[in-house]
């Protein structure tokens, strides 16, 4: 069946009166009649849709135009100002150009301002390598290289450029450091430990004063990452997250008797140390959770060093004793079964601690030195079981 078009005879009359012009405006409607006798939608603006402008999509610089931008620039100022103007990919060439020369001073920051430009990109694994490599610049202030690391750990921990708080921050976690509280009034000092004493206590009382409650954050909002002043936000509630994962191994170890649960609570500590300075500025509260741990494992290590070393006097004393048989005969005791094995044993656990006292000291925010005297005392006390073992008596 052959449709009749209602526009025909405007088709017709506006050739004969107005030309094209009209003659195109009623094959229009001729067209819009057709496909509602079809049956197909006819959008509301169909009439109008060939006189409506186009928009005009955004133009997309040409790899040859982004690199003769990105040549232009020879300063921090030069990569801010195309950061600033939204010309992310020279930014980001400009950035990586300017590392290059020897002769560029500040790598920190422009190191940071190529991961922007990374995460304008929507790029986050070259962002959170740029954030980590300004990270590690020599030269860098310690609070700068946390800012930096901390950043790099929180593009990792994002999904889609936010970040989702796990937790809510209990109050005054912002407000007031932790800190190791010592006896009120000044005790008097106590006599030495005797050597071997291992239930000694230690030379100084240092409790974790700690009333932080983490409560599970209930439909928290991502945190975008992207922009500066809003992954300020996002790196404390990351450091929320952290802390509160952390907290039930930190109140394990400062119970323990033993090196793995405070090896275990330190590790965790070391990490969080850079992102609160990140996050906040500070790093008083991860140092006062430190304190405490870290005195707790060199007094550990420290009792058993001088155990050890007391009781390879008495295997010493004993193998050296003679013993006569007969008359005639003397001999040394020299070593026997339960010796070798108390020997062998105090120079594995002496390894162990050495190895302890090294990954404790390349913590963050611990006195590595402090830990470095203890690992040579363990070397000194394993060197003396070797040389006992290999005595001929």
């Amino acid at each position: 069946m052959r449709h009749t078009c209602p526009s025909d005879w405007f088709a017709r009359e506006g050739s004969a009166r107005s030309g094209s012009r009209v003659h195109h405006r009623g094959a229009r409607w001729c067209l819009i009649a057709a496909l509602a006798v079809t049956g197909l939608s006819v959008p509301a603006n169909a009439a109008d849709a060939t006189t409506a402008p186009a928009t005009a999509a955004p133009a997309v610089a040409k790899p040859s135009e982004v690199a003769a931008t990105a040549a232009k620039a020879t300063s921090l100022a030069d990569v801010q100002q195309l950061l600033d103007d939204k010309k992310y990919d020279a930014a980001v060439q400009a950035a990586a150009h300017l590392l290059n020369d020897p002769n560029f001073a500040d790598g920190y920051k422009m190191l940071l301002l190529k991961a922007q430009g990374h995460l304008y990109l929507k790029a986050s694994e070259p962002a959170a390598t740029a954030f980590a490599a300004a990270a590690r610049k020599s030269g860098t202030e310690a609070k700068d290289a946390a800012v930096a690391s901390a950043s790099a750990e929180l593009v990792k921990r994002s999904v889609h450029l936010a970040y989702t708080p796990k937790f809510t921050a209990p109050t005054g976690l912002f407000d007031a450091p932790a800190k190791p509280e010592k006896p009120a009034a000044p005790a008097a000092k106590a006599p030495p430990a005797k050597k071997g004493a291992k239930n000694a206590p230690p030379p100084e009382v240092i409790t974790i004063s700690v009333d932080w409650t983490f409560t599970p954050a209930a439909k928290a909002d991502p945190i975008d990452i992207v922009d500066p002043t809003s992954r300020v936000n996002a790196l404390k509630a990351m450091y929320v997250d952290q802390l509160a994962a952390a907290m039930p191994d930190i109140k394990a170890a400062s119970a323990a008797d033993g090196l793995d649960p405070l090896v275990t609570a330190l590790k965790e500590l070391g990490p969080l140390s850079a992102i609160e300075l990140g996050a906040l500025g500070t790093d008083t509260q991860i140092a006062g959770l430190l304190t405490p741990l870290t005195a707790r494992a060199d007094h550990l290590m420290t009792v058993a060093l001088e155990g050890m070393s007391a009781d390879q006097d008495k295997i010493k004393k004993r193998a050296g004793e003679t013993v006569s048989a007969g008359s005639r005969t003397r001999y040394k005791r020299g070593l026997d079964t339960a010796d070798r094995n108390a020997l062998t044993s105090s120079i594995a656990t002496c390894a162990q601690i050495f190895q302890a006292c090294k990954g404790f000291a390349a913590i963050p925010g611990v006195d590595a030195t402090r830990f470095s005297k203890t690992g040579e005392e363990a070397q000194t006390v394993a060197t003396r079981a070797t040389a006992i073992l290999r005595a001929r008596y």
